[in-house]
């Protein structure tokens, strides 16, 4: 998978949230008919933006206002699961 986007990974995610009724944060909910219907879908705009912040969010990381951030980028799964268990030296 690694860096590229994963479409299934995020359909899915929505797909049980919607049916779940998780709240996401501060009570936001997706909803089956936001989530794929409306123009305020979290797939629509994770299509729409994925390219785009993969550019600029680089850029910004090299900022001077940004240096005291120590800024991890983990590429896949082995990664997120090796740095959330304390496996990883990243």
């Amino acid at each position: 998978m690694g860096e590229e986007f994963n479409y299934r990974r995020v359909n899915k995610r929505s797909l049980i949230r919607s049916f779940k009724d998780e709240e996401l944060w501060a009570g936001n909910r997706e909803t089956f008919w936001k989530t794929f219907f409306t123009r305020d879908s979290i797939i629509l705009w994770t299509l729409k933006m994925f390219h785009k912040n993969r550019k600029e969010y680089p850029k910004l990381f090299e900022k001077l206002k940004y240096s005291h951030i120590k800024f991890i980028r983990l590429r896949s799964d082995k990664e997120v699961e090796d740095f959330v268990t304390g496996g990883g030296t990243t």
